[in-house]
């Protein structure tokens, strides 16, 4: 069995993050994400709660953020981690870094009291969440579009959940209460 890297997985609250690695987590997410990464972290200015990146030589290599959010599925208001720009370096993929940081996100979502997790991605990354315990929903989302209508989310995307506590993910549609991040 391949062992995990020994790298660290450091989790920082959002106000903590300095103009050093605000910019390496921004050319990481660039590099792999587009260009409108280079002036941003924040996928349609939503800003997270927290982050998680791995760094190998001094350079930020992984990361993933969390929004924290309260959403609604059907009349139920519910908290949940949003998870959001998951990258790795693409010259170490296949190194575990993803798994690390997945498993860490996981963790540090329970220790903020978030009892579930919510993605959205394209279907061709559904097994690779799927290894993480991530479960893909079929029920209908709803965001708020940038002018605040409600609007579904994009069809390319689907969306996966992940139980942080004891109580399993209710059924129902959901609504973001916002943009989708």
């Amino acid at each position: 069995m391949n062992e995990l890297p020994s790298w660290e997985i450091e989790a920082i609250q959002e106000a903590a993050i300095d103009d050093d690695l605000d910019l390496a987590i921004r050319k990481l997410l660039a590099s792999d994400m587009g260009a409108g990464f280079a002036t941003s972290r924040y996928y349609q200015d939503i800003v997270p709660a927290f982050s998680l990146f791995c760094r190998k030589d001094g350079q930020v290599v992984g990361h993933v953020s969390v929004v924290s959010r309260e959403i609604r599925v059907g009349d139920t208001p519910l908290m949940v981690g949003g998870i959001q720009n998951v990258v790795v370096a693409k010259a170490l993929r296949g190194s575990r870094i993803a798994f690390r940081l997945m498993k860490e996100t996981a963790n540090a979502c329970r220790e903020h009291q978030l009892p579930y997790g919510l993605l959205f991605c394209l279907p061709t990354l559904e097994r690779f969440y799927g290894h993480f315990g991530w479960q893909r929903i079929e029920h209908l989302v709803t965001m708020l579009d940038a002018e605040g209508n409600d609007a579904l989310l994009p069809s390319k995307n689907i969306t996966m959940t992940l139980d942080l506590s004891e109580t399993p993910f209710p059924e129902g549609n959901v609504h973001l209460q916002g943009r989708d991040w």
